[in-house]
């Protein structure tokens, strides 16, 4: 049994810990909050029962606990992950795992020289069945001749959030946000899973016009050898946009990049296949059980495959970011 410490009160960590609670071999033991108050609150709003938090020293010291999964602002994910693998906690922590490459190679020393601990980036689209039936498509349109992946999102509040002060986490680059971290983060990780690491890449960005502004628009490339993929990533547009991977003998066309709900394949021959997947009740539970059944049956290279992906991703979303000029306190 896997008993998860969670990092985090908002939507997310209270869909991790549902996903937790219907699983078989995994339970939620404590919540970490940076307040007492808040904490109790979640736990309220939840109806479970486990132990809260407001110290991290303490909750790292949580007696069953043996899990860590983090869902804090991306500018303390590092230190975090560093103190619980020091407690000797496995980590499961959510994308992007980090923000630079020299702070992936810590955890990646660290990790060789304990090899009883696992670590994991959750990019929850890569573990669905959708995915691997894109993967699965690619051979039937031929060679890859380029690609279109949108994800677009009209949020009104996040266009309220733009005229706060502060300036809140989602929109902030002193907590090392924008939408290239946090939506461009998916398709990044989708091209090289199914395209491979590019040879160069850039990023343009429309930033929030305020001193502790990240961006809320941008658009991304990849380059290949003989092809490039392109992204559009944000938070202040909408979009009816279908995302599209062009072969030499035809297209792959999907409704969403990462929710990956309605799949098309049409060929040269104009023979058209499409394919639904029901919508998951937790789209959580497929990473959820990789990781415990990784760590379960002590599968080491599952970890080292996984995290060669987001070495690359750090890498690459770390010179976009640095190439559109978002400096991250």
């Amino acid at each position: 049994m896997l008993n998860f410490g969670v990092i985090g009160t908002n939507w997310i960590s209270k869909k991790f810990i549902s996903a937790t609670q219907t699983h078989h071999h995994a339970q939620t033991v404590a919540v970490f909050s940076r307040r007492q108050q808040s904490g109790q609150a979640f736990k309220a709003d939840i109806g479970i029962d486990f132990a809260v938090y407001d110290q991290l020293e303490s909750f790292l010291n949580h007696p069953s606990m043996n899990v860590v999964y983090i869902a804090s602002p991306n500018h303390v994910h590092f230190d975090q992950i560093m103190m619980a693998l020091k407690a000797n906690k496995h980590v499961l922590v959510e994308k992007p795992a980090v923000i630079s490459s020299q702070e992936l190679q810590q955890i990646q020393d660290y990790l060789r020289e304990h090899p009883q601990l696992y670590f994991m980036e959750a990019v929850k689209q890569t573990f669905f069945t959708a995915f691997h039936a894109v993967e699965k498509a690619l051979p039937g349109i031929g060679h890859i001749i380029g690609a279109n992946l949108n994800y677009l999102a009209y949020d009104e509040n996040k266009i309220q959030f733009a005229k706060q002060e502060p300036l809140p986490s989602v929109l902030s680059a002193r907590a090392a946000r924008g939408v290239l971290y946090d939506l461009g983060v998916y398709l990044v990780h989708n091209a090289l899973r199914w395209f491979g690491e590019p040879l160069d890449y850039h990023y343009k960005a429309s930033i929030v016009n305020h001193p502790d502004g990240a961006d809320y628009f941008g658009v991304g490339t990849l380059i290949y050898d003989d092809y490039q993929i392109n992204f559009s990533v944000g938070n202040h547009t909408y979009s009816e946009l279908k995302s599209e991977i062009y072969g030499d003998h035809g297209t792959v066309i999907l409704e969403h990049p990462t929710h990956l709900e309605h799949i098309k394949v049409i060929t040269d021959d104009q023979n058209q296949q499409s394919t639904s997947y029901t919508k998951m009740a937790n789209t959580m539970m497929p990473e959820l059980d990789y990781f415990i059944n990784m760590v379960q049956d002590n599968q080491s290279q599952k970890m080292w495959q996984q995290m060669h992906f987001t070495d690359k991703a750090v890498e690459i979303l770390d010179n976009m970011r640095q190439s559109a000029h978002i400096t991250f306190n």
